[in-house]
């Protein structure tokens, strides 16, 4: 799903999203679609798990 969301393909997205409905939203996943800016990618990941709205996606800084 993450290699869909980077190449910005919602049709594929989509379809994985109905195809596999317990495959979990993880980080990469989530981390793909932003990268992209498709706001309809981001959507779709959305209607299926709101939660990802919260996700922290900044990487940690060592001091």
């Amino acid at each position: 799903m993450a290699t869909a969301a980077k190449g910005s393909h919602l049709d594929v997205v989509t379809f994985l999203l109905a195809q596999y409905p317990s495959v979990s939203l993880n980080e990469e996943i989530v981390r793909a679609a932003v990268n992209t800016g498709s706001t309809r990618i981001f959507a779709a990941l959305l209607g299926r798990d709101s939660s990802i709205i919260n996700m922290q996606l900044d990487r940690p800084v060592r001091p």
